[in-house]
């Protein structure tokens, strides 16, 4: 587009615009024009839901492990009994995909309540709030984390009952809680 018609080319071009030769035009980009003097913080308030997600999921990924270090031993006598181990994986990925999934649908409602609570309590200076929703776009986004954060928890529990010694697991005792994790794993998950 160009930008050097010059003052009188625009007023001949449109004159329903009522231009006077003393009115001067301001070009502002889009995004100024849009968000203001907001754009900071709402890029800060974007940094710390994206770091809030984070530590959401990787606080749901070690509760996730420490519940399957719990049932490695029930995994062990259902594999002595001869149940496969692929059985067991869908079983785990299933259990692991359908929490997900129902966080996720939870905290999409509690998002859409959030939105309409923060959206009459926002003043009237914040530009296109009016124009918040959850539209699909954040609707693939939510699944694209919950999905694989769902996952992933239920692939390690997995590999560890392919892994494991069934002898060795029936014979020990049932004091143990978590200690396939080595001490830096569990100090890093807990957040």
């Amino acid at each position: 587009a160009r930008t050097d018609l010059g003052f009188e080319g625009i007023m001949q071009a449109k004159p329903q615009l009522r231009l006077r030769p003393q009115d001067r035009m301001v070009l502002v980009p889009l995004a100024d024009s849009w968000f203001g003097n907001l754009r900071w913080p709402l890029m800060m308030l974007l940094a710390a839901a994206v770091f809030l997600l984070m530590i959401a999921c990787a606080n749901s990924l070690s509760l996730m492990i420490a519940r399957s270090a719990q049932r490695e031993k029930d995994m062990a006598i259902r594999g002595a009994l001869g149940a496969p181990w692929t059985q067991m994986l869908r079983q785990l990925l299933l259990e692991s995909l359908l929490l997900g999934v129902f966080g996720s649908l939870v905290g999409l409602v509690i998002s859409h309540w959030a939105i309409k609570a923060m959206l009459a309590a926002s003043p009237a200076r914040i530009p296109h709030a009016d124009e918040v929703v959850i539209n699909l776009r954040l609707v693939v986004f939510a699944f694209a984390i919950a999905v694989p954060a769902a996952i992933i928890p239920g692939l390690i529990a997995g590999w560890r009952i392919s892994r494991t010694s069934l002898t060795a697991v029936l014979n020990e005792t049932s004091t143990r809680s978590g200690s396939f994790l080595s001490p830096r794993l569990r100090k890093l998950l807990v957040i």
